[in-house]
């Protein structure tokens, strides 16, 4: 996989990258990031996404909070005893009202 890294600002960097194709429509999905730094360190990082797009382990920055995250994840779980699924919840609940602990 290729990418193009366009300079923005005096530190500022634009990675344009290909993720594949649409499943559907058989279109390219292009991606843009912005990097700050070197332009040495924009490429390094450049080459660290790049990589992680061909391994799949490149994951997009989301907005998504912990929680709702974590939410989302129970939600989904089946066959999970009702005990257990309680718990989660429970331990869900505390992470986001004990707030600034590790």
């Amino acid at each position: 996989m290729k990418g193009n890294l366009t300079r923005r600002g005096k530190t500022s960097w634009r990675l344009k990258f290909d993720t594949g194709r649409d499943p559907i429509t058989g279109r390219r999905v292009t991606k843009f990031v912005t990097l700050r730094g070197t332009r040495r360190q924009a490429q390094e990082e450049a080459a660290k996404i790049i990589a992680g797009t061909a391994t799949g382990e490149y994951v997009e920055r989301s907005k998504t909070m912990v929680a709702d995250y974590l939410r989302s994840w129970l939600s989904g779980l089946h066959g999970l005893a009702g005990k257990t699924r309680q718990e989660y919840g429970r331990l869900i609940t505390q992470l986001v009202t004990t707030p600034g602990q590790p």
